[in-house]
């Protein structure tokens, strides 16, 4: 086939460049490399006679050390532009290579920005193209490429065609010809590429623009255009084939064409290719497509829409790019060597046992029926992984001597009743669960009394204080253990143990914890799909819609409840979706925030990820929504939501661009506030003092009441280890020790966690460097809190807050904007932002 395009070079490049450059200058700007000055590489796909890179080279010029490498599958296509680069001395800005777009031969993540000017749908897999683009484009570049958006000039020449021998197009065309034609129609379909480039391949986001050039064929070129039509390769490979006499078919082809574009032309001298809707004139107006990879998002699309969509006509399947890792191997193999090795290290090497409770299933108060949502405490998950049965618990017991681990895990099940073993289905055989799940033993939860008691004196230790412990025994069993006088101690040595095995993910949990993330970014991308196309939707319809397209992929639960908040709701920073009927099915208003904080878990293993989207209100089109990551040209925001929204993008990309191997996170903390106060004051919402004054004050708090982020993991909010959370903060916190607590201690212990555990999870109070294995969100907001401005008023913070701003323009009725992501360096030692992967 290379051959053909070989032999096809030469007229291709006399008569393509005019058609095709117009619409080359739309995809150079859709890249915006005319701004900045630091290196970039650039890879052209399909460049034929370069008519991209006759365009991109003045603005490389202007970056030292970019490089632009062009690629295409025919030697021929590479010699024309080999002479253009030799001509005028560009051998150090571009090079050349005779490649397959669909087999590039480049390593992933190679390019800033990959280009394809009209060439993915003339391969025989354009989607493979699209692929390996997407495969070698780094994190935060952007791809773009054309597509012609009319079938007319190809269903015009196919028309010729089988007018001129309709024995052999009986048997050719339509397993070739016809076939690439319906191929060309689907890319002309803006709808669908949007659809196919986001789930399919992976881009992050897609923009659609369809622009049109007006390229003039005058009458005395028709002759020499309808022969470059006919030496096309697609024309010359049917031609080959039995039955067609090329020379002579060739000529009453051109007979054909030339008799139809001359009677186009009529009075006129010329035929302009440009898209005429229901005119036969509509040559050469142009689709381009970008995609995007993480980090930059132009999702932006006006669609008319008269009905209402129906969310399951959207998306029905998990796309092939998301395949889910594998879950032969339970993660146990890598979480139980780490954690044995944390309590060796914490706790004595005399006798005693830790009881891990298993999570209990609480019904509602007054009824028989369990709370939905029901999840497993991560502790147990993190020894035992996909373990379904709530209440009861798991015990390590200390090994002394011919040990092969330096604990052995036995499984205490919890009492079920013949009616439960009906409802709710009868446990799996001790043998079945010993073999699952790698343990010593299993027993029953009513035998743990006895089992204890040689542990009286030596040490029964619990990961949670005795009154949680016992929420998930029956009462006459813990009777039964203070009766025997067994003093359970909670430790806080062994609690720490598990963090830290926790803190460093292993190469399994990482597989599951990248998984969940890039599923809840593509969710969103469903979720914003659904809203651009329906005419009006409601909280309730973005929550439910988030649910149904997370469990298509293998998502199980919700990793928290969705949180879908319009207007005013998006300032409640946990903001409880649906606890209200008339503000859950209330069709959110035009012009209006909607915030959505939402992820799937993936086997237990969670995301948190946080966009930020507008509904076009006047101007905007009908049912319109943009993206407000990263949003284009934001139709229909006002001055207030381009400027707040602007202020969150910026300061969560720098810290993204400064998080690195062994920086200090602290530091990084520090930065983004200082920085995050900085903007702040620029905008005039914090005035009258200087920087460090104002972050004296903690004044920015006003606007962004929580921490910078948090690690996820088996929890949303994985805890970081209390050896972490000292350091440069300057602050500490008073953790119960190990000590034995009894029911009367039940309020003392709720009081302290629920003032003190939340900053386990403050990354603001964390100290230490960024590792491999590092897995965190960073997640920026501005809120207008009523509630919280109002305190503010009459605190001293309430002195450099511009009151005026803030009640002489739209934000409280704005609501609030949060952008978040999940930042990670794997054990390879590679960044990657995999919300936007």
């Amino acid at each position: 086939m290379s051959e053909r395009w070989d032999r096809y070079a030469d007229a291709y490049a006399a008569w393509s460049r005019r058609q095709t450059q117009p619409h080359a200058m739309d995809a150079l700007k859709k890249l915006e490399i005319e701004n900045g000055r630091h290196a970039i590489a650039l890879l052209d796909v399909a460049s034929g006679d370069g008519a991209f890179v006759r365009l991109v080279v003045d603005q490389l010029r202007q970056r030292a050390h970019s490089t632009i490498v062009a690629t295409d599958y025919s030697a021929g296509m590479i010699r024309i532009l080999d002479s253009y680069v030799k001509d005028n001395a560009l051998g150090d800005i571009v090079q050349t290579r005779v490649m397959d777009g669909q087999k590039l031969e480049f390593s992933d993540s190679s390019f800033d920005h990959v280009s394809c000017i009209f060439g993915v749908f003339l391969m025989n897999d354009g989607w493979a193209c699209l692929s390996e683009m997407r495969r070698v484009l780094k994190p935060q570049g952007t791809a773009v490429f054309t597509t012609w958006n009319t079938t007319y000039l190809s269903d015009l020449l196919l028309a010729a065609l089988v007018t001129v021998n309709p024995v052999s197009a009986a048997e050719h065309i339509s397993s070739k010809c016809t076939a690439a034609s319906l191929r060309e129609r689907t890319w002309t379909n803006p709808d669908w590429l949007v659809q196919t480039c986001t789930s399919v391949i992976g881009f992050s986001n897609v923009q659609v623009d369809v622009q049109v050039h007006k390229t003039r064929l005058f009458k005395t070129e028709v002759d020499g255009f309808v022969d470059m039509l006919l030496s096309g390769p697609g024309v010359q490979a049917l031609m080959s084939t039995e039955g067609w006499h090329r020379e002579e078919d060739a000529r009453s082809a051109k007979e054909g064409l030339v008799k139809v574009l001359n009677a186009l032309v009529k009075e006129d001298e010329f035929i302009e290719l440009v898209k005429r809707p229901h005119r036969p004139r509509n040559l050469n107006a142009a689709i381009t497509v970008v995609g995007l990879t993480a980090g930059l998002s132009l999702l932006f699309l006006s669609l008319n829409s008269e009905s209402r969509m129906r969310p399951g006509s959207l998306t029905d399947e998990c796309p092939r790019h998301l395949s889910p890792p594998s879950l032969a191997n339970s993660i146990y193999v890598e979480t139980r060597p780490r954690l044995f090795n944390e309590l060796s290290k914490s706790l004595d090497a005399s006798p005693h046992i830790l009881l891990v409770p298993s999570a209990p299933r609480p019904l509602h108060a007054e009824s028989d029926s369990e709370y939905s949502g029901w999840k497993q405490t991560a502790n147990v998950k993190y020894l035992l992984d996909d373990y379904p049965i709530g209440g009861g618990l798991v015990a390590l017991t200390r090994c002394l001597q011919n040990c092969t681990d330096p604990y052995s895990l036995s499984i205490y099940l919890p009492v079920q009743t013949e009616r439960e073993d009906v409802f709710m289905g009868a446990f799996p055989s001790a043998a079945d669960l010993i073999k699952q799940y790698r343990v010593s033993n299993v027993y029953a939860v009513t035998q743990l009394a006895e089992h204890l008691a040689p542990f009286a004196k030596a040490g029964v230790l619990s990961t949670v204080p005795t009154p949680v412990l016992f929420e998930s025994l029956p009462t006459y069993v813990t009777q039964e253990i203070v009766d025997g006088g067994v003093n359970v101690q909670y430790s806080s040595d062994a609690v720490q143990s598990f963090h830290r095995a926790r803190f460093v993910k292993t190469e399994m949990e990482l597989e599951r914890l990248i998984f969940a993330s890039r599923l809840a970014g593509w969710v969103h991308a469903g979720v914003a799909e659904y809203i651009y196309k329906s005419k009006s939707v409601s909280e309730n319809d973005l929550y439910t819609e988030f649910v149904r397209l997370s469990s298509l992929c293998g998502g199980d639960l919700q990793a928290y409840p969705p949180i879908v908040g319009a207007g005013p709701n998006g300032a409640v920073l946990h903001y409880r979706t649906g606890a209200s009927h008339a503000s859950a099915h209330a069709k959110i208003q035009p012009n209006a925030f909607v915030l959505i904080d939402a992820a799937p878990e993936y086997a237990g293993y969670t995301s948190d990820l946080t966009r930020t989207y507008v509904r076009g209100g006047k101007g905007s089109g009908k049912g319109m929504f943009e993206c407000s990551h990263h949003a284009g040209k934001r139709n229909g925001w006002t001055r207030e939501m381009k400027e707040v929204y602007g202020i969150v993008e910026r300061v969560q990309q720098r810290f993204i661009d400064a998080y690195a191997l062994g920086a200090d996170w602290s530091a990084l903390n520090s930065d983004f506030f200082s920085n995050f106060t900085s903007e702040l004051i620029q905008a005039g919402f914090i005035v009258g003092v200087t920087l460090q004054e104002a972050i004296d004050l903690r004044a920015a708090s006003v606007f962004m009441p929580h921490g910078l982020g948090h690690p996820v993991g088996l929890e949303v909010h994985d805890p970081t280890p209390t050896v972490f959370l000292a350091g440069s903060s300057a602050k500490s916190m008073k953790l119960l020790g190990n000590q034995t607590l009894g029911l009367a201690a039940t309020a003392e212990y709720w009081s302290w966690a629920k003032t003190q555990k939340p900053q386990l999870y403050n990354s603001e109070l964390s100290s230490y460097q960024v590792f491999k294995g590092h897995i965190a969100t960073v997640e920026p907001g501005i809120y207008f809190i009523p509630k919280l401005l109002e305190s503010v008023r009459k605190d001293s913070r309430g002195d450099c807050i511009n009151w005026a701003k803030i009640d002489g323009g739209n934000y409280v009725a704005m609501g609030g904007v949060r952008i978040e992501d999940v930042v990670m360096f794997g054990h390879d030692g590679v960044k990657r932002v995999i919300t936007r992967e």
